[in-house]
């Protein structure tokens, strides 16, 4: 069962996915290193199956008002997800992403729907805006630090 804002996510035989990225890009180049970057660790996903009954079509309106649902400033709406699989890997507030399949099935006369809902305000993006705010003014940039550094390499290779 999975619940966007309190509301319970219509349809049988619903099933919910979790999957997120561990980003990083092979900095080894053409050697056998295994040398990487690191480059953080992307917002989870949630990506939610259920079967409607082809007469259920104010249930299937409901997913499509939800998916194109959006804020005051023209965001895609944010839901508070009810879920276990949800909870137990920290996702709380998530909005639709890619694509809303719906799918006809003649066979069980009925609607596969799949979508996507995409982590916002993640843990990972919280630690991230709390390192930034705390060395926002100790260090210089790279490009003037490297700078400075060159000259005084310069000067004291003048001198000798």
């Amino acid at each position: 069962m999975i619940a966007l804002n309190g509301v319970k996510v219509p349809g049988s035989n619903t099933r919910v996915h979790a999957n997120f990225d561990l980003a990083g890009t092979n900095q080894s180049g053409v050697g056998s290193f295994a040398i990487t970057s690191e480059e953080g660790t992307k917002p989870k996903g949630l990506t939610i199956s259920t079967v409607l009954r082809m007469d259920e079509l104010d249930a299937l309106e409901q997913i499509t008002r939800w998916a194109e649902a959006e804020n005051d400033y023209g965001e895609r709406q944010v839901y508070t997800i009810t879920n276990g699989l949800a909870q137990s890997m920290k996702i709380r507030r998530a909005k639709f992403a890619g694509k809303v399949n719906v799918k006809e099935d003649q066979t069980l006369k009925a609607w596969n729907i799949t979508f996507k809902l995409v982590e916002v305000k993640s843990v990972a993006e919280k630690k991230q805006q709390q390192l930034d705010e705390t060395n926002k003014g100790i260090s210089q940039s790279p490009a003037k630090d490297g700078h400075a550094q060159t000259l005084v390499l310069f000067e004291a290779a003048e001198g000798q």
